[in-house]
């Protein structure tokens, strides 16, 4: 240590804890191996507090200050590593025969032992402080008790005008409620009513089901096999094989018909076959005069699952390519898969329906 401390000579140390206001001193003397060092715990007080005062022997006055702030990291590390150092040196020592062993278990066993040279005094500047805050505060609560009075005597002038208030507003409301009511109820018979010509309106039109319905006829176009084969729950559904490779399946009328009345046209369909998993899947819808919704592309369902389609007529009409006049049908429905990679499709057809819904 600096300053001439040495072994064997009457030490005191002093640590300054800012934070609790308490110093903390430590007196006894100064041996060969620190013992009093150790059991100060040196180093974490070092840590910790703001000031370290050390006096030894005879000197009067304190030795020089050390302050945390002042002391860089790497001496605190240096220090750090000098106590580890005098650790390895002490367990060396220990084991280094058997009387120094028990020498060393004596040490510990005395180290254990409650300090009792540590002296606990409270910092007169800390209790200064301490003292003037609980003043503060103590005034702080009279001025409070005086205003939570003034604020409850308001209150209770508020609260009378409050009341008065509060009643003139609940009648205020219960009569917007009434209207509401009133106003609800008209609105939910409207509403009804609307419901019901909505439903009312609803217009549904048959192509195909269980058979294809009248004026429609299904046929085909480059030979394609096709059957009408029963499918459980669905009763009769329409089969189609395509053999080909520029086929179309279509259910077709003899005239023109005006289908302006509907929005949507929709079906339900099962592929059953694809051998070669890259054709695509495609609608159209034709009419007399050489007009046509041009080919349509709809999304391939899973193989071996029925999958429902809603196709409106705007999205035929706005197809590119397509020239569809709505008012003159003939062939409001026709399937084909992509030209290239027909053969071997095999697909199911049910409930071909045109719907305004």
């Amino acid at each position: 240590m600096p300053y001439g401390i040495t072994a064997g000579e009457p030490t005191t140390l002093s640590f300054h804890d800012k934070r609790i206001g308490k110093i903390y001193e430590y007196t006894d003397n100064i041996s060969q191996y620190g013992e009093l060092f150790y059991q100060t715990d040196l180093f974490p007080h070092f840590l910790t507090v703001d000031n370290i005062f050390i006096r030894q022997g005879n000197v009067t006055t304190n030795m020089p200050v050390y302050r945390k702030a002042d002391i860089s990291e790497s001496t605190q590390k240096s220090f750090q590593n000098c106590i580890n150092n005098l650790n390895k040196v002490l367990s060396t020592f220990c084991k280094s025969s058997s009387d120094a062993s028990k020498l060393c278990e004596a040490k510990k066993i005395e180290s254990q032992k409650p300090y009792m040279n540590e002296v606990i005094k409270d910092d007169p500047k800390f209790i200064a402080v301490a003292k003037a805050l609980e003043k503060a505060n103590a005034i702080a609560a009279v001025k409070a008790r005086a205003a939570d009075k003034a604020l409850s005597e308001m209150k209770a002038t508020e609260a009378a005008k409050a009341t008065a208030k509060a009643k003139a507003f609940e009648a205020a409301v219960a009569l917007e409620v009434a209207k509401a009511v009133t106003a609800a109820k008209k609105a939910g018979i409207a509403e009804r009513a609307a419901r019901a010509a909505e439903i009312k309106n609803r217009k549904k039109l048959a192509i195909f089901d269980d058979k294809a319905q009248a004026p429609y006829q299904f046929k085909t176009f480059d030979r394609i096999i096709t059957k009408t084969a029963n499918s459980g729950m669905r009763g009769k559904v329409m089969r189609v094989n395509y053999s080909t490779d520029k086929g179309v399946a279509y259910y077709a009328s003899d005239k023109a018909i005006d289908y302006s009345e509907y929005d949507y046209i929709e079906f339900d369909l099962k592929l059953i076959a694809d051998p070669s998993h890259d054709s695509g899947l495609n609608i159209r819808m034709d009419c007399l005069g050489f007009c046509s919704s041009g080919i349509y592309k709809i999304e391939k369902p899973r193989l071996g699952e029925w999958k429902h389609y809603k196709v409106s007529f705007k999205d035929l009409i706005n197809n590119p390519g397509s020239n569809l006049d709505i008012t003159s049908v003939n062939v409001p429905f026709a399937i084909l898969p992509d030209r290239g990679f027909q053969k071997g499709v095999a697909l199911l057809i049910d409930s071909i329906y045109l719907t305004n819904y």
